[in-house]
């Protein structure tokens, strides 16, 4: 019923997005020094969304933390740079179902640095139905 749509760092952030709206997720830390977290631990009480990510065949092993925390900053429009804003969002439109209705929702994103480890914070905010 599903395929594989997603692949690398880039496919992980698109699918840690959807998992959070989809399963109501408003926290989730991603950090250079821990394990990225599993979304099908996420998504578990969300059965077609665990379907769905269980299609993916995402090789965690493979991932790099810090390739998924710079694929968001350089989508929420943040630099890795030490001196640079902490701080960014990124707006994107849900589809509900088979509907026409979408929904906005409003990702914010919070880094933080120390000497060798980078965290980022992933907020969900409250979405707007169109």
């Amino acid at each position: 019923m599903y395929k594989k749509e997603w692949i690398g760092e880039s496919g992980y952030c698109n699918c840690l997005l959807v998992s959070m709206a989809r399963a109501k997720i408003t926290k989730v830390e991603v950090a250079t020094n821990e394990f990225l977290p599993k979304l099908e631990k996420l998504v578990a009480k969300v059965p077609e969304t665990l379907k769905w990510i269980k299609a993916q065949k995402l090789n965690y092993d493979k991932l790099n933390q810090l390739l998924v925390i710079d694929t968001f900053l350089e989508s929420a429009k943040m630099s890795r740079h030490i001196w640079s804003k902490r701080t960014g969002n990124i707006n994107a439109y849900d589809l509900v179902g088979d509907t026409d209705l979408q929904i906005k929702r409003v990702y914010a994103f919070k880094l933080s640095r120390s000497w060798r480890t980078r965290k980022l914070e992933i907020t969900l905010e409250e979405g707007k139905t169109f």
